[in-house]
């Protein structure tokens, strides 16, 4: 089994996540410690769009609860409606914090976006 877990971290298509720990006001008001955001697939970022329904407004909305991986260390997903019922109980805060860890983690820092920019090559 743990063979199992360390190859699938290994596989060019394992799911990269990040655990934070809630602020205890969050703790107290959703009975979660935890929270897992996962860096998303284009999948995960097209299925966000196809479920905001032409929303704008709603597509980060969807896009962190695609993020959502899990809470308190239990997998939450569409599928089974998991990740619905934990985002209505993390609260507006919890909400936020998964939206902000969502930008932090997928946000790059302003001298990578210049040598990125830098890098400019004109080819004829």
């Amino acid at each position: 089994m743990a063979n199992d877990k360390v190859a699938s971290l290994l596989s060019p298509n394992a799911i990269v996540s990040d655990v934070y720990d809630l602020p205890m006001v969050v703790q107290q008001e959703s009975g979660y410690k935890t929270i897992a955001v996962k860096q998303l697939s284009s999948a995960d970022e097209l299925g966000a769009a196809d479920r905001c329904r032409g929303n704008a407004i709603r597509l980060a909305t969807e896009l962190a609860k695609a993020a959502l991986a899990a809470v308190d260390g239990l997998p939450v997903q569409f599928g089974d409606g998991s990740v619905d019922m934990a985002w209505e109980k993390l609260g507006q805060r919890g909400r936020q914090l998964v939206l902000t860890a969502l930008n932090r983690n997928t946000t790059m820092d302003d001298g990578d976006i210049e040598s990125f920019l830098q890098s400019k090559r004109t080819v004829a």
